[in-house]
């Protein structure tokens, strides 16, 4: 038997808003039609060796999170946006502190961290390990996953070949040492942490010099994913003593979170070109003279908020 939605808790369809919703949608998808212009320009070098994909891959996922942002947004699920918006800011600080110095040992790293999390996970579900034998006491306690049972063995053998085979490789060698050195110090570091890099995510923004975004924003929308944030913006005091609990897909905030949005796609569109595209500087500045006036409009409209 189904049932139908309740409109008044879940309004899938809000001709109020719409309008606007679809604009600002618009605008970041603007935004990323030129981001994946800058995607293919430096794709299109076709540079050879590991360490020329860590930064395309990180461009691309901010792309990607900035999408995700956009169709959320167009469909009034900006409480939904919010978590992707931190992930938008994750990977922003990645790509500028991999772009900022010493690229090619910082793209090294990360495939040698992945390597490391790879070979650490496949530890783990090998129940013959000591931290296998602790996951499968704890599968034997879980009231979903106790009847889980990992059969594609192959797969994970061969991901355990590749990654230690990646580790022995010249080019390679000396970020490993680097690795266990930082290692030895932190038990589970960041690729970011490696060659005295920042420890966490906080480090990272003030290395890259945006901890004052990291501040104000991360912290805040960080509250989304942690549950911490449940009941703010979510209750509408009747002023008799009761409250309602508001709708979802409430449209609050939709022209914050896009303007948040845009600003750091423009700031990973300048870093991209300048540290990799100098060339494509006209083509930047001739696309944003157009984009900005519809851009400052947002702008403009969260501060009169």
């Amino acid at each position: 038997m189904k049932y139908k939605v309740i409109d008044d808790i879940l309004p899938r369809f809000d001709n109020n808003n719409s309008a606007h919703l679809q604009y600002l949608s618009k605008i970041i998808d603007e935004a990323i039609d030129f981001g994946t212009n800058l995607l293919k320009w430096e794709a299109g070098k076709k540079l050879e060796g590991d360490a020329n994909l860590v930064h395309l891959l990180f461009f691309r996922n901010i792309l990607s999170t900035a999408d995700g942002i956009s169709i959320l947004i167009k469909n009034s699920s900006i409480e939904a946006s919010k978590p992707l918006y931190r992930v938008l800011m994750e990977n922003v600080f990645a790509l500028e502190y991999l772009l900022q110095e010493n690229t090619k040992s910082r793209a090294l790293a990360y495939f040698v961290w992945d390597a490391h999390k790879t070979l650490k996970f496949i530890e783990k579900i090998d129940f013959s390990t000591e931290t296998g034998k602790q996951l499968k006491s704890d599968f034997a306690k879980d009231r979903f996953a106790k009847n889980t049972v990992f059969t594609d063995s192959a797969k994970y053998l061969d991901q355990k070949k590749n990654a230690e085979e990646l580790l022995k490789l010249p080019d390679y060698i000396d970020i490993e040492l680097e690795f266990q050195k930082t290692h030895a110090k932190k038990k589970n570091p960041n690729w970011f942490t490696l060659f005295n890099g920042p420890e966490d995510i906080e480090q990272l923004a003030a290395r890259v010099n945006l901890n004052a975004l990291y501040q104000i924003h991360y912290r805040s929308y960080s509250a989304n994913i942690h549950s911490t944030n449940v009941h703010k913006g979510k209750l509408y005091d009747n002023g008799d003593g009761t409250v309602d609990i508001i709708q979802i897909r409430y449209a609050k905030d939709s022209t914050a979170v896009a303007a948040d949005t845009l600003n750091l796609l423009l700031l990973s569109f300048i870093t991209f070109y300048q540290k990799r595209l100098p060339e494509k500087k006209d083509d930047f500045q001739n696309w944003y003279f157009e984009f900005r006036i519809e851009y400052l409009k947002i702008l403009e409209a969260v501060k009169n908020a």
